[in-house]
Formats: C-alpha cells, sequence, structure tokens
C-alpha cells in the first residue's frame, strides 16, 4: 500500500526497445520528478523480488499451491512480512541487538 501510495502502479517500466528512440521523461507521470520515478521504480522491484524470493524459499512452485493451503500460505506471509521488516531497518539503519530481532 506504501508503494502504491508513493505511485508504484503507474510506474511504467520501459525495457530496452521502449527506450531505443525516447526519453526516460516520456514515461514519467505527470508531477513526478525523475529521482522519485526510479525511487519508486527500484522500492517495487524490491518488493516483488521479496516475493520471489519468499516463494522460492518455502518451497513453492506457484502461487496456486499458496492459496490451495492455508498452512503454506501463513508461511509464506510470515516470511514475507519478516523480509520487508528488516529490508524497512536496514534502509533506516536499525540493527539487530541480542534483545529483539530490530531496534
Amino acid at each position: 500500500t506504501l508503494i502504491q501510495e508513493a505511485g508504484a502502479s503507474s510506474i511504467i517500466r520501459p525495457n530496452k526497445t521502449d527506450l531505443k528512440n525516447k526519453s526516460i521523461q516520456e514515461f514519467l507521470p505527470p508531477d513526478m520528478s525523475e529521482y522519485t520515478y526510479w525511487k519508486v521504480y527500484w522500492r517495487r522491484n524490491a518488493v516483488e523480488r521479496t516475493f520471489a524470493y519468499a516463494k522460492g524459499y518455502c518451497g513453492l512452485g506457484s502461487p496456486r499451491v499458496v492459496n490451495e493451503n492455508p498452512i503454506k500460505q501463513h508461511v509464506f506471509l510470515s516470511f514475507c512480512i519478516l523480509l520487508l521488516i528488516k529490508i524497512a531497518c536496514d534502509e533506516m539503519g536499525f540493527e539487530k541487538t541480542k534483545y529483539s530481532i530490530f531496534v
């Protein structure tokens, strides 16, 4: 939801062919700077990679398997949340301590 609020849903991810004859400026949503565009672009990629990593780590072949099995779904979502919390804490400079997961 935070990423959607930041405008990720309106982000168009051009490929090399798209950028061949066009400037990146043509892909920017209205009222969004190029700096914000790349920040949101990479955050969106990070979240997508996190879900893909979690799916592989939990040994889940496809999203359908997660939907059919509530236990796998719980493990998958819990692991994703833990990874996203870790990423957020790393970004904010928080460090792991022996007393808690993150401080």
